[in-house]
């Protein structure tokens, strides 16, 4: 059994293709708003590294180092997960502009009236949202470069999808003027 925690150490191969496959179950957990096997693949990763991280010669050999790792982390997490939550009201209010909103919630007797303030501190009440607030802390690391990742290629697609519409135009355009 071992050998087997040995491929695991800090540094090994073993290690890398750890880090690396929860590197993505972790960033789809953070995108798509599911954490189950992020959790399950956590659990996994401390069994295989425990004692490459807290054995006697491990990476974090004093609960001091560990208490304060931590505290900085989630410190950073928290940073992280405003700005994230900024940029998600932000966009959901974007998506579902006013004119598309229906101002009246509930069905038969339940029916109310909202204003737009309402209907968007109602949609967007942090305590609905938990999950996703809680992801953007613990795995901000990768939420963080998903996010860049992520603008960076739908800045590209959007700036050539103007292209191709473009392109398609042209085309349809002489296509349409031929005799």
């Amino acid at each position: 059994m071992q050998h087997v925690l040995d491929f695991f150490t800090f540094g090994a191969i073993g290690f890398w293709i750890m880090v690396a496959v929860l590197s993505i179950i972790y960033t789809i957990a953070v995108e798509k708003d599911i954490h189950g096997w992020a959790i399950g693949a956590t659990i996994i990763a401390a069994i295989l590294g425990w004692d490459s991280l807290f054995g006697p010669e491990g990476a974090v050999w004093h609960w001091r180092v560990l208490l304060l790792g931590i505290i900085i982390y989630g410190i950073a997490g928290g940073a992280w997960s405003v700005f994230r939550w900024f940029k998600y009201c932000r966009k959901y209010i974007e998506t579902h502009p006013n004119e598309k909103i229906s101002l009246i919630e509930g069905y038969g007797d339940n029916k109310r009236h909202l204003t737009i303030e309402q209907y968007y501190s109602e949609k967007l009440k942090p305590s609905e949202h938990k999950s996703r607030l809680i992801a953007w802390i613990v795995y901000w690391p990768w939420s963080l470069v998903w996010n860049v990742v992520g603008d960076f290629f739908t800045g590209i697609y959007d700036a050539l999808a103007n292209i191709y519409n473009r392109v398609a135009a042209s085309v349809i355009k002489k296509a349409l003027n031929r005799p």
